[in-house]
Order: structure tokens, then sequence, then C-alpha cells
């Protein structure tokens, strides 16, 4: 195989395994009724975001908080049907934590 075949397979199983392990939170958040906390290094947060988006069930909520201790710092929650109509403030390369509580 060429080299871009095998960074484009590469890439799509890092991309399963993401969603996997976001939805093995989601299941953990339900069952023990416990919020699982989480961060990606920073130039893959938008990323991150929209797999959490695509495989949470929307009465998940979701807290993005960025940049926490800084003037900049941003926190809200909300659950991921409200996510979904709206976006995140600028979360690209900034530091950011991810809550994630299952009902």
């Amino acid at each position: 195989k060429t080299k871009k075949k095998k960074k484009k397979k590469k890439k799509k199983r890092g991309k399963n395994e993401r969603s996997r392990k976001i939805k093995d939170l989601e299941v953990l958040s339900r069952k023990t009724k416990q919020t699982q906390i989480f961060m990606e290094t920073p130039y893959r947060n938008i990323q991150l975001f929209e797999s959490v988006l695509k495989v949470c069930s929307k009465s998940t909520k979701l807290c993005i908080a960025s940049n926490i201790t800084l003037d900049s710092e941003n926190i809200k929650t909300k659950t991921i049907e409200e996510w979904k109509l709206s976006n995140p403030t600028n979360i690209h390369k900034s530091p950011t934590i991810f809550l994630i509580h299952a009902r």
C-alpha cells in the first residue's frame, strides 16, 4: 500500500476509536450516575466536539470549559441537542476540558 492510503486508513481508525471511547464514557456516566471528564490536545478540540455531538444522545449534558483561570475563561453546559443548535466559543487551540453527564 502507498503511504497515502496507510495514512488515510490510520486516520479513519483513530476516528472510530475516538467515537467508541466517547460512547463508552457516556455509557459509564449513565450507569454510574457520574460525570466523565476528558480532554484532547488543543488542536483537536473541534474534531472532539464534533464527535461528541455525533455519538452522544441528545439528552446528555456536555460542559465545555476552556482557558480556565484566564481572563478569556469560558465555561458552558448544554444538552447535546442544544449544542447542535449553537457553536462553542473559539475552542480551537485553547486548553479545554470536556465533561459529559448522561441521564
